[in-house]
């Protein structure tokens, strides 16, 4: 996950509904809460745990490998 990715994001306030955001900033560790990502959800900027973000993938991308 990395910085403008779109993700699916279960918040706090409310845990049974999904919504869609952008990353802010890419998880980072904190001390006693462990990986945390900032993502903008509905205009405001929210710390997400990272097991409750999930990363759109908008079709599928060749490999030119």
């Amino acid at each position: 996950m990395k910085k403008g990715d779109i993700v699916r994001v279960r918040t706090k306030d409310r845990p049974e509904q999904i919504r869609v955001g952008i990353v802010i900033s890419p998880p980072k560790k904190m001390y006693m809460v462990g990986s945390v990502a900032e993502v903008m959800v509905d205009g405001s900027i929210k710390r997400v745990k990272e097991e409750h973000v999930e990363k759109i993938i908008i079709g599928d991308q060749a490999d030119e490998s």
